[in-house]
């Protein structure tokens, strides 16, 4: 589904960052690697196949809605 979607765009792929732990927690390796690379601003396109799978728990999801807005990252679910 992804790979269909980023190539009807003609975009290019940064990293996939793949968890299996609860979107409730901020403790996530692969959730911090994704923050850190925005704040490095290695991409502008976060995808998700629901918003939820990005965070649950409502001071994780405005940290991630503030790190969007403040360094031009969309979020498409």
């Amino acid at each position: 589904m992804f790979y269909n979607y980023i190539s009807e765009k003609g975009w290019d792929i940064y990293n996939f960052y793949i968890e299996i732990e609860s979107g409730t927690t901020a403790k996530r390796e692969q959730l911090q690697k994704l923050i850190q690379d925005a704040q490095d601003k290695k991409f502008d396109v976060i995808l998700a196949k629901v918003l939820s799978r990005l965070a649950r728990n409502g001071e994780l999801s405005y940290k991630i809605k503030n790190l969007c807005e403040n360094h031009g990252i969309h979020i498409i679910t």
